[in-house]
């Protein structure tokens, strides 16, 4: 619970989420198989990339990510760059803020989770010089981000062909041999348009900053860009002593008294990553199956086939990604879930996902009334072909009945025989249609 003079640390930390994505369509794959895969992508990975350490990290307790990911997932794919100190110094050089704010140092590092996404994180730790423009935290978070993402500072996208080109290829190789993976028709791959700016604070008696309630309260204010509710905002966690989160920006003070609080803190930026990336690919999923529906408005027949069968696929992945992401589903405990669905509220998260299952819903009923159709347009050819045979089949009854009384050709002349053969055929033709028609009345009254 969050007392007040509120004690703080005169160090705290920005951190910034990226997400991407490698422009892959991944489906579930067995957890023993997938942590095979990331350790020989890992291996290979460190023999074409100079710029990060990677490895295959499996989930533990000090990861505490929600049971959910965690079960499914198995592992993930941690890559740590080896040039933070140049990173550091350039944006401690470019910091316009330098009056008001001291940048200690940045830790740059990818995060490969699943589903073709990932995501870019720098930790910052910060010292705040003057107080009284706690206001500015979150212009300050905004300025970095646009530094980051705008002029190839972030070492990852810049390095995109050498790091994640070969990431993307490695993937390909390997799953595509359990048939888990195949390239993706959302046509891109990079950075997504989401991004998550998130204040970390930590609090004890031997704090060197107090902060009264009214400072307190604005510095949250100005870096979510929402009012504080205290309700909700001062939490009864002994280990979290506020959380709160708005469209802005998210913001977590801790209680640093606590020795092990570092796990509670890699907790929670867990969960921010996750929320992150899975925001910004449902936001960008909403606007690819509005394009998807105008594409195959486009599609001939045997386009529309292929489509069809590609369509089902993806149907069962966005339905397994909507209930991966689903707050009820993942989060394990209140904590989680105020986190987690804390944020997911500020964002609005619930008018995209059910956007997105009203497009589901429409796709579903575009398959199969294309299947359908197919299926009408195939059973006319069949009638057609079957119309054919039974033609054929009289000429040949009543050709049989003629040789029969006439085996050696001499009672009935050729050119009559064909006649005779041709009328029986019309007349027979002509019965079956006019039995067709009447059956096809009966059933319609």
């Amino acid at each position: 619970m969050v007392e007040f003079p509120f004690k703080m640390d005169s160090e705290i930390e920005l951190f910034l989420t990226f997400p991407f994505h490698l422009g892959l369509n991944i489906y579930p794959i067995s957890s023993i198989k997938r942590k095979e895969i990331f350790l020989k992508i890992s291996q290979k990975l460190n023999q074409v990339d100079s710029k990060f350490r990677w490895s295959c990290k499996e989930f533990n307790e000090d990861n505490h990510i929600p049971s959910l990911v965690r079960k499914n997932k198995v592992c993930f794919l941690l890559g740590e760059s080896i040039q933070n100190e140049e990173l550091s110094i350039w944006l401690q050089e470019s910091n316009k803020y330098r009056d008001l704010i001291q940048i200690n140092s940045v830790e740059e590092s990818v995060w490969y989770l699943d589903w073709g996404l990932g995501s870019v994180d720098f930790k910052i730790k910060i010292n705040i010089k003057n107080f009284n423009h706690l206001g500015q935290l979150l212009e300050f978070g905004e300025f970095i981000h646009h530094n980051l993402r705008d002029k190839g500072k972030m070492i990852f996208y810049r390095e995109w062909e050498n790091i994640a080109v070969p990431l993307i290829k490695d993937l390909l190789v390997e799953y595509q041999k359990h048939q888990y993976l195949e390239k993706s028709s959302f046509e891109f791959s990079g950075k997504l348009n989401g991004y998550g700016i998130n204040l970390i604070v930590k609090s004890n008696e031997f704090s060197s900053i107090q902060l009264s309630e009214a400072e307190f309260n604005l510095m949250i204010k100005s870096f979510i860009g929402r009012a504080i509710n205290k309700d909700e905002d001062y939490t009864a966690f002994s280990d979290v002593l506020s959380i709160a989160e708005g469209y802005d920006g998210q913001f977590a003070a801790f209680n640093g008294s606590i020795s092990d609080i570092e796990r509670t803190i890699n907790r929670v930026r867990w969960l921010w990553r996750l929320i992150t990336l899975y925001w910004s690919n449902l936001s960008i999923l909403s606007e690819i199956l509005s394009n998807r529906v105008i594409n195959r408005l486009a599609l001939k027949d045997k386009e529309l086939t292929e489509d069809l069968k590609k369509l089902r696929k993806e149907h069962l992945a966005v339905y397994l990604f909507l209930f991966e992401t689903n707050p009820t589903n993942l989060c394990d405990d209140a904590l989680d879930m105020r986190i987690y669905k804390g944020v997911w509220v500020a964002w609005q998260t619930d008018n995209l996902t059910n956007e997105i299952k009203e497009q589901l819903e429409f796709l579903k009923t575009y398959f199969s009334e294309s299947i359908n159709l197919l299926t009408s347009e195939m059973q006319d050819k069949i009638n057609w072909i079957l119309f054919i045979l039974n033609i054929l089949t009289f000429s040949t009854v009543i050709a049989t009945i003629i040789s029969t009384f006439d085996v050696e050709n001499k009672i009935i002349p050729p050119l009559f025989r064909i006649l005779l053969i041709s009328i029986g055929t019309i007349v027979f033709t002509l019965l079956s249609v006019i039995f067709l028609i009447k059956g096809y009345y009966k059933y319609k009254k």
